[in-house]
């Protein structure tokens, strides 16, 4: 599993979308390429993408703030470090 330190620097990727090349599928992640500062990891009470609570689901995920989208709990499966960052 992913692991991510406050304060990094991370992008929100869709993996399947650009291995395949269809960044242009509008099935692709929104906010693809978006990048954001990890602020810590999601907790249960944490909201969902429709406003329920996170749950079990908060294991695998982080509070993140996105440019242009606020604070967000986002899975690790769907974040990495941006390219000028790769670790």
């Amino acid at each position: 599993m992913k692991s991510f330190k406050k304060g990094e620097t991370v992008q929100l990727w869709d993996w399947w979308a650009a291995e395949n090349g269809r960044e242009d599928d509008p099935q692709m992640l929104r906010g693809h390429g978006n990048l954001g500062v990890i602020v810590r990891k999601s907790r249960k009470s944490d909201s969902a993408e429709h406003g329920e609570e996170l749950g079990s689901r908060a294991k695998n995920c982080y509070l993140v703030a996105l440019c242009g989208e606020g604070l967000k709990s986002i899975s690790a499966d769907w974040l990495r470090y941006p390219r000028e960052h790769k670790k």
